[in-house]
């Protein structure tokens, strides 16, 4: 069977064709340098359309992936047990893997890829048990196969360090995020390769070791995961993040393919494939709202979003410690070599770049209240509304059943939220001043019912 990076299930995705009433499942997982959705898997609504292959992750975190057939090599078929597997390989290297197709389904898709033009190609899988073979890297993926079987195959996006234990071993580890610690019982954390005494490696010309050669390799392709030496690319100190369980300094070390939050003498690891938005709160102090998925959980609280605020008027001067081989590799058309401004304009520039996650900014959602007697920062957001300070407390429009102003008074009010559950929440001294702004905000919300004011 195939092997990947996790080794529990793959998650369902609900794909429905044209020609039937019920929905078919289908897997897909997104391969590594895709505009920030590196390793993804999730479900989701699969279309094949004439000129396009799209999918739509569902739930309020949503992603699209659309692939142009004008751009796609080559298409392999895999059966796997009760069902098929689909690789496109792009021409920018990248393979995407749709998993989960029932055999019924198997000839209308290579029909429809054939109408383009497009032969698919079948491969199968070696179900006999043997652990040696050869090493192929195709776009950015690793496989090995054996008899011309495909014994597995590993997105090297997913490679977080390459260790080599003597002349003939050497050690892949993975990356293995906080966010997916908190939902995943079983990963893959490190695999070891084994080669052999018998000559070269394919791909390297000068005589080193097998070990050597093979890591070599593996630095020279643009796909890999990780950063040779393992520091942060750049560092940014004393930033207050607002909804963790402490509100305290915090400090962000932003990598290739993650950043590290410390914060309370805790580190908490998180890939840039789980950021899902950037949101930008201008006021006096900018805030910035970073939407992650799955949730972070400390301490049995989930927490959906990073809150971050800045300092007023603080300039900094920001070199990225990086190589002038790995900038020009992976790095030239996302992010500066250097920048200099105010620290959260620096901060938005090198977070959006590394992430691919372009942010937004919005002005006038911001109304100071109190909720369970504390005082914060109400966010009136696009598909939510989030209470600030810790425990930060969420309200997705699409959960909210009723809402009415209550207690207009002098020189402020309290909102009343029915939420789908028959819980209430009562937000609490919000000043008369954002009463206009937020019935203008409930009006474009178009969920909200009862608007007594």
């Amino acid at each position: 069977m195939e092997t990947s990076r996790t080794l529990k299930c793959v998650p369902e995705i609900y794909t429905k064709w044209s020609k039937h009433n019920e929905p078919r499942k289908n897997h897909l997982t997104v391969p590594p340098d895709f505009a920030g959705y590196d390793g993804f898997q999730g479900t989701g609504k699969l279309r094949l359309v004439p000129g396009w292959v799209i999918w739509r992750q569902d739930g309020r975190h949503h992603s699209t992936l659309k692939l142009p057939i004008s751009d796609i090599v080559k298409i392999t078929c895999t059966k796997v047990p009760r069902s098929c597997c689909f690789d496109i390989q792009m021409k920018d290297g990248n393979i995407y893997s749709f998993r989960g197709f029932k055999n019924m389904d198997r000839n209308e898709v290579i029909n429809f890829f054939n109408e383009h033009g497009i032969q698919v190609v079948e491969e199968e899988l070696a179900i006999s048990g043997k652990n040696w073979g050869e090493l192929d890297i195709t776009g950015h993926r690793l496989s090995m196969t054996a008899d011309k079987k495909t014994l597995f195959r590993l997105p090297l996006g997913e490679v977080s360090n390459v260790k080599v234990l003597d002349k003939n071993e050497v050690t892949l580890e993975f990356h293995k995020d906080d966010l997916m610690r908190a939902h995943e019982k079983d990963g893959l954390a490190e695999m070891t390769f084994h080669f052999p005494d018998n000559g070269p490696v394919s791909g390297v010309e000068e005589v080193i070791t097998p070990a050597d050669a093979f890591k070599k390799l593996l630095d020279s392709k643009e796909g890999i995961g990780y950063s040779a030496d393992g520091d942060a690319l750049v560092e940014f100190d004393s930033i207050d993040v607002l909804n963790l369980m402490a509100p305290s300094a915090s400090s962000f070390k932003m990598h290739l393919k993650h950043f590290i939050l410390e914060h309370n003498d805790r580190k908490y690891k998180i890939m840039y494939q789980s950021v899902v938005s950037v949101i930008v709160v201008q006021k006096k102090s900018t805030r910035v709202v970073i939407g992650i998925h799955p949730s972070l959980v400390i301490d049995q609280t989930r927490i959906r979003d990073i809150v971050i605020k800045f300092p007023k008027n603080v300039v900094v001067h920001k070199e990225l410690s990086v190589n002038g081989k790995l900038f020009e590799e992976k790095l030239k058309g996302k992010v500066d070599k250097s920048y200099q401004g105010f620290i959260q304009d620096v901060f938005i520039r090198v977070f959006g770049g590394l992430s691919g996650v372009v942010p937004t900014y919005v002005s006038g959602c911001l109304v100071k209240s109190c909720f369970k007697n504390k005082e914060g920062d109400l966010f009136l957001l696009e598909d939510r509304m989030l209470f600030v300070p810790t425990p930060s407390t969420e309200i997705p429009h699409d959960e909210i059943l009723d809402t009415e102003i209550l207690g207009l008074r002098g020189g402020s009010f309290d909102i009343s939220i029915q939420l789908k559950t028959k819980d209430n929440l009562v937000i609490t001294e919000i000043r008369r001043k954002d009463l206009k702004r937020l019935l203008d905000y409930m009006k474009y919300v178009k969920r909200f019912g009862n608007l007594n004011a």
